[in-house]
């Protein structure tokens, strides 16, 4: 029974960053709206753009291991793999 303060402290720690993660999920929630219905009204848009946005981002913060960057960057340099 020295552990039930612990499991205690976890219940409420728990239920804390439940809530916060409620209401980011929220927040999320409404700028999608706001955004689906003012900035972009086509999905086919919102979902390129969306996706052009995570590609930058990936490629650009090194997220890439650096063999996928190599192998990436031989498939578009032509001189590289010939080489």
């Amino acid at each position: 029974h020295k552990e039930l303060p612990f499991i205690i402290l976890l219940g409420i720690l728990c239920g804390i960053l439940g809530s916060f993660y409620i209401k980011l999920q929220k927040r999320v929630n409404m700028t999608r709206k706001y955004l689906y219905s003012t900035w972009c009204c086509n999905v086919w848009v919102y979902a390129l753009v969306i996706g052009l946005i995570v590609l930058s981002t990936t490629f650009y913060t090194k997220m890439l291991l650096t063999r996928d960057e190599l192998v990436i960057r031989s498939m578009i340099d032509i001189d590289i793999t010939l080489a």
